[in-house]
């Protein structure tokens, strides 16, 4: 009976592996769809821009109540910028809220427009 179970696991695995699968049309990424398989491939691309405003939408989605879009949101964060702000998508809100919040500072800081200043002509 072991065997059976086995072989029939195999078999499953081999044929998805293979692409033996029911044909979908993919999901087209998108950061705010409602289904989590269309915004992890946005998600996940974002970690390759340099566009402003997929930073935003990364460190908006560190408050999603969905686990998985918040630990591919701070992989790409982790990948774009280098640091986590000690972020652990797994964690209580309550327990995410600072590190929410030092991303949240670090955006603003980070997409505020560079101060004008005016050079002296003496």
């Amino acid at each position: 009976m072991r065997l059976a179970i086995g072989q029939i696991l195999l078999m499953s695995l081999l044929l998805l592996a293979a692409g033996c699968t029911p044909t979908q049309r993919p999901a087209k990424a998108d950061f705010r769809a409602t289904d989590t398989p269309a915004r992890v491939p946005a998600i996940v691309n974002a970690s390759d821009t340099d566009d402003d405003a997929s930073l935003t939408e990364l460190v908006h989605a560190l408050s999603d109540k969905d686990p998985a879009i918040r630990l591919f949101a701070i992989q790409s964060l982790q990948e774009r910028t280098g640091q986590t702000m000690d972020y652990r998508y797994y964690e209580a809100a309550e327990k995410r809220q600072a590190a929410t919040d030092r991303w949240h500072q670090w955006l603003a800081d980070t997409l505020a427009p560079a101060p004008i200043t005016q050079e002296s002509t003496d």
